[in-house]
């Protein structure tokens, strides 16, 4: 008797089309092929198959032995390349391996083992099986019979524990897993921050990609896109991070990439007594880090983009390396020992005469922890520094009020239209207006950069939508008693507009 075994422990999976297909047994209740072996020698599979719609599932005490085939069928499969699977792996199963064998008119047999690791728990899962080269005495255009089992030597002393759906053969090239092109990144990022990794695959021809990130193994509900997204990240997300991609010739597995979430808060915000700057003035900034222990730091801060904006002095005595006096653009701190958590510096920087409207300040912070270094942004990011002198767009008087006629203005610029549809879309005049703007009728609702954004526009998108002009409508309405006044001042910690109601 010429045996053939071929044991696979990864093997193709998949649904891809082929050239022809031979069904061995669809596995339905009523319809299915073939039976529960009962003879010459009796199989544990007895009384131990649960027979579904569309499937059997193989449980109670069966054991990893020949238990369900047929004979008396008459196949050619000469030209077959593959034994095509449709099956789970069920909880419980023990047994390593899943054995297909194929009988010829001459009683010779062919045996392809697959490692049952191929199937998913509890997800039906198409495994190809390559046959490879017939064995010499073999007859494969006269099969006569199969059977499936487990594929244990000896066999009969692991648990079985399987659901199958379908068995054929199938002739042709099997379909081709993706080939990933870009493996997911190590990243090294601050607590309560974000970051994103991403996976790039090939599909090969063989249907469209799917995703399924994992953690240590584990499947991250939810996570089935090309990117796993992060954000206000806790230490708890440290770990391994895979990415399963699938397409319909089965799975690639990613790299493992690594998350290392350090332990490390900046935060920079202006200095005691300062409510935005003054051209012409100095501005002090006040910067905290709160960590979990760190070996090295180094603290960068990219200045505003006009002319004239310069490190002054700072009181950063500790670190190893600091700004000189005049730098500009971009000025930078670095400890070798860094001083325990949590600990402030301030920095003063010299304001540029003729500076107006909004700067931001961007901090950068590279935190080195047990040998591990990552970049982290200050927060907020950026820093928006205002300027104090500066009043509502709206207060076309400068006295510190909204009236109802300038609230009026607002409401006009909010009307503006392009046809029939109301974008609130303005721009800088290029005539003289009361407030320096005017309405763009024929821009749409596409959010436009301005050199100078309206007050009220608080998102900055060159358009003043409902929720920004109840916002104005709220300034007007602030009373003193029953009195009402419509004052307002500056409050660069407002997120919205940079303004607070009242004196």
């Amino acid at each position: 008797m010429n045996v053939f075994r071929c044991v696979l422990l990864l093997a193709f999976t998949g649904v891809g089309a082929s050239a022809q297909t031979a069904l061995l047994d669809n596995f339905n209740n009523p319809g299915a092929t073939g039976t529960v072996i009962t003879a010459p020698f009796p199989t544990s599979w007895v009384n131990n198959i649960t027979r579904n719609a569309d499937s059997i599932t193989v449980g109670g005490t069966a054991k990893d032995d020949s238990g369900w085939g047929k004979d008396g069928i008459s196949i050619n499969g000469a030209t077959m390349t593959h034994v095509r699977v449709k099956a789970r792996r069920d909880s419980g199963n023990v047994a390593e391996f899943l054995s297909v064998v194929l009988r010829d008119t001459t009683l010779a047999f062919v045996q392809l083992t697959v490692s049952t690791s191929a199937f998913q728990i509890g997800t039906i899962t198409t495994v190809d099986i390559p046959i490879g080269t017939w064995p010499p005495g073999f007859q494969p255009a006269q099969i006569i019979g199969w059977n499936i089992g487990g594929g244990a030597n000896p066999p009969g002393t692991a648990a079985f524990r399987m659901t199958f759906d379908d068995l054929s053969l199938v002739g042709g090239s099997p379909p081709t897993p993706p080939t990933i092109s870009v493996e997911p990144p190590d990243r090294a990022i601050g607590v309560g921050t974000g970051t994103i990794m991403t996976v790039a695959a090939n599909a090969n021809n063989s249907g469209s990609l799917r995703f399924q990130w994992r953690k240590g193994g584990t499947d991250i509900t939810g996570a089935t896109l090309a990117t796993l997204s992060f954000s206000d990240t806790p230490l708890t997300a440290s770990g391994l991070y895979q990415v399963i991609v699938t397409n319909d010739a089965g799975p690639t597995p990613s790299r493992e990439a690594r998350l290392t979430v350090l332990d490390a808060r900046p935060t920079h915000l202006l200095g005691p007594g300062f409510t935005g700057y003054i051209a012409g003035e100095t501005l002090t900034i006040s910067n905290t880090i709160v960590h979990g222990g760190a070996s090295q730091l180094r603290w960068s801060v990219t200045l505003p983009d006009a002319a004239g904006w310069a490190f002054v002095s700072d009181n950063a005595t500790s670190a190893s390396t600091r700004p000189s006096a005049g730098t500009p653009s971009l000025i930078e701190w670095e400890w070798t020992t860094v001083p325990a958590s949590p600990f402030t510096f301030t920095y003063t920087l010299q304001v540029p005469i003729g500076t107006d409207g909004d700067r931001l300040l961007a901090g950068l912070v590279q935190f080195t922890q047990a040998g591990i270094s990552g970049l982290i942004l200050a927060k907020p990011d950026p820093l928006t520094v205002r300027n104090v002198l500066s009043r509502h767009s709206a207060d076309t008087d400068g006295d510190l009020a909204i009236s109802l006629f300038e609230l009026t203005r607002v409401i006009e610029l909010y009307n503006t239209r392009n046809g029939t549809v109301r974008t609130g879309a303005y721009d800088r005049a290029t005539t003289i207006t009361e407030d320096g703007f005017a309405a763009a009728p024929t821009r749409g609702e596409v959010p436009f950069t301005l050199t100078r954004y309206h007050s009220a526009d608080f998102r900055r998108d060159g358009m003043i939508d409902l929720f920004e002009l109840t916002r104005v409508i709220e300034l007007y309405n602030t009373r003193a008693g029953t009195v009402r006044t419509g004052r307002y001042h500056v409050d660069p910690n407002n997120v919205e507009d940079g303004f607070a109601p009242g004196p």
